[in-house]
């Protein structure tokens, strides 16, 4: 069936998904940007991420795509489809301009906002550029620009003052001149951040000096109905949660464990509750909500859609089975690292099994506390992970057996654990223990099979952000917190068995 034409010139129309996209446009087509194919790819791209959207015409919706080669739309929900068709950036260059001559891309009240509002985003660049400047470096503009005055006001005026024509050959001079001191001496930025670069503000500023183009307006603004589509969907599940290596981590579990309702329930508790902006296709007016209940996507106030965490499962599995979840260099490096653990975890046990003797019947230790001495922390530590079994953590003063699961490796095959005096773990809990005796729960073979080993104390410290917590007995992860009303402050206690 094709595109018509009528949908590539509305998708234009609304720019990219950055706010102010169609007045940068606008300003870049009046003052003559000779790459104006360039400027568009970057433009849509934005910070070089694909994204898209969905619209809807006369009832008909369009999927769009933003992508390297140029803007992608296909009827219906996704432009995965046979009917999609491919608008390259020079196409969408040369279409724009001929919107533009007719008059039919843009009202003229935007017409006429177009170069102000590009000179005050260089004054916002500049005044960025100038936070991110390094103690006793000198700017190229006076400092009298910056000092005693607010973002809105400082901008404003200095936008107001490269509307001169020797203000702003001044400002580009010196501007040149500190690029080229920053190339010989990058120490003179604290930060080095691309939407405010000497480079990108250079651009803007030799804009500025063009002489502009206007052509007149024969449109009014008006509303287009929007969606998300099914493409911008995969895309935010495709990112993971908000933990360091999220889509790896679900990848594994997922390749480990195919019972549908685990899946869900490991999405529910690896998301937690949260969310984060600049979620759906980039866009900055969107946002990704997720807590118990599932999952919410959302565009301003256009567009929203929730999925249940049983949804958000089979929409990861399928993104796994089409190999479009993980890059196939993504895959290789998380081989890589499984293989590299294995092969420590092996040289591990062979370390232990080395070192073992049999022992007696091990005794409870006395209810006191034996203090380590600054080698015991550079001997191996290894995490084990209580099992509290529905009771409140072990409170200061209380005496108590903690269940606890032997982790990476450390129960052999037969289900026995072995006594291995000097061997330290790493365990949460609420305090110190004046109990140094644990029951060990240790899997084998031939099922679960408990031991008593005596431990004694070394010393506590608090575990490193975003790893999981214990509250009312269960060890869950994500973002939760223990209510310290109830319980103590959670710490890892360093424990060495005797």
């Amino acid at each position: 069936m094709g595109v018509p034409q009528e949908a590539f010139d509305e998708v234009l129309r609304l720019g990219s998904n950055e706010r102010n996209s169609v007045l940068r446009i606008l300003a870049n087509h009046q003052l003559g940007n000779t790459d104006f194919a360039e400027f568009l790819r970057n433009e849509f791209l934005a910070s070089g991420h694909e994204g898209g959207r969905g619209i809807v015409l006369g009832r008909e919706p369009y999927a769009v795509w933003f992508e390297q080669e140029g803007i992608r739309i296909a009827r219906g929900n996704t432009v995965r489809s046979a009917d999609s068709v491919l608008f390259t950036w020079q196409e969408a260059a040369a279409e724009i301009d001929d919107l533009i001559h007719t008059g039919a891309y843009a009202p003229a009240e935007l017409i006429d906002d177009a170069i102000p509002h590009m000179r005050l985003e260089a004054a916002q660049s500049i005044w960025y550029l100038h936070q991110d400047l390094a103690q006793d470096a000198t700017f190229f503009l006076s400092e009298e620009q910056f000092s005693g005055k607010g973002f809105p006001d400082a901008t404003l005026e200095l936008a107001n003052l490269l509307d001169d024509p020797l203000y702003l050959a001044q400002a580009l001079q010196g501007l040149r001149m500190f690029a080229a001191e920053l190339r010989d001496n990058p120490d003179l930025l604290r930060f080095h951040i691309a939407a405010h670069s000497p480079e990108r503000i250079r651009q803007r500023l030799e804009l500025l000096q063009n002489e502009p183009t206007f052509y007149p307006s024969v449109i009014r603004e008006h509303e287009t109905p929007t969606f998300i589509t099914e493409d911008e969907i995969d895309d935010t599940l495709g990112l993971g949660s908000n933990y360091a290596g999220s889509r790896q981590s679900i990848y594994r579990f997922f390749s480990e464990h195919k019972d549908a309702k685990e899946r869900a329930d490991f999405l529910k508790a690896h998301y937690g509750t949260g969310g984060r902006s600049h979620s759906v296709s980039h866009a900055d007016n969107s946002f990704l909500d997720y807590d118990s209940s599932g999952l919410a996507l959302k565009r301003g106030n256009e567009a929203s859609i929730k999925l249940k965490w049983n949804a958000v499962a089979k929409r990861i599995d399928a993104l796994i089975q089409s190999g479009r979840y993980l890059t196939q260099e993504e895959l290789t490096e998380l081989e890589e690292r499984e293989e590299e653990q294995a092969l420590a975890d092996e040289g591990e046990q062979e370390a232990n099994a080395e070192e073992v003797e049999e022992p007696d019947e091990p005794q409870p230790a006395e209810d006191d506390f034996r203090s380590g001495d600054d080698a015991a922390g550079q001997r191996d530590v290894q995490p084990l992970v209580l099992r509290q079994e529905g009771r409140a953590p072990v409170q200061d003063g209380e005496a108590d057996d903690i269940d606890a699961e032997i982790r990476q490796g450390d129960a052999p095959d037969d289900g026995v654990a072995e006594h291995h005096p000097g061997k330290e773990f790493l365990v949460g809990g609420s305090g110190e223990l004046p109990s140094a005796v644990f029951r060990l729960c240790v899997r084998g073979r031939g099922g679960f099979r408990r031991q008593r080993f005596p431990f004694e104390f070394i010393d506590r410290r608090q575990p490193a952000f975003g790893g999981g917590v214990f509250q009312r007995g269960r060890h869950q992860q994500g973002p939760q917190q223990a209510e310290e009303s109830s319980f103590h402050r959670n710490v890892l206690l360093r424990l060495r068995v005797r």
